[in-house]
């Protein structure tokens, strides 16, 4: 519980930090995603630098599904007086918090499955996710680089309240709007 109130308040203050910045370079995307887990991705911004993102994803033979809220921001940096420097209108970073819900199979003979019985289980957690996005300029596509880890707050017993921190991800997207 003291990660998602830590959490909640780094995306507070984030937010409150760059009101009127704008970040987006598209409306839409939906592609894949691969990494520790692999699935579907579907992204739509819903104002200039707030994005929801939603990830169907296999694992554990059974299923994640992930919605997450984004905020992007646009990577800069400028040398002393203005000249120069690194400035990307395509490259952003963004970082968001959000929550899972799947379906595993409880016999998974991984050591971290205590308790498993037969059949499968329903587990539920929260999610932050951190990373970089690069949207191409002549073509319709973007690609991302990310860290999502996750808690699970229910599910097998033995696993409730375990952190997962070995979620990287790549994306990719197709992009329209």
């Amino acid at each position: 519980m003291k990660v998602f109130k830590i959490s909640c308040v780094v995306a507070m203050l984030i937010f409150a930090a760059s009101l009127g910045l704008k970040a987006q370079n598209y409306g839409t995307g939906i592609g894949v995603r691969t990494g520790a887990s692999t699935g579907v991705t579907f992204k739509q911004f819903i104002s200039s630098y707030g994005a929801i993102e939603a990830i169907a994803a296999r694992r554990w033979s059974g299923w994640n599904f992930t919605g997450l809220y984004e905020y992007h921001q646009r990577l800069y940096k400028s040398r002393r007086g203005g000249r120069g420097g690194f400035d990307s209108q395509r490259l952003h970073w963004f970082a968001g918090i959000g929550a899972h819900i799947g379906v595993w199979d409880a016999v998974y003979t991984h050591p971290w499955f205590t308790g498993g019985t037969g059949g499968s289980t329903t587990i539920m957690g929260v999610d932050g996710i951190i990373g970089l996005e690069y949207a191409f300029i002549r073509m319709p596509v973007s690609i991302s680089l990310d860290y999502k880890p996750a808690v699970n707050l229910v599910g097998l017993p033995g696993n409730t309240g375990r952190f997962w921190g070995d979620e990287i991800g790549i994306s990719a997207r197709f992009i329209f709007g």
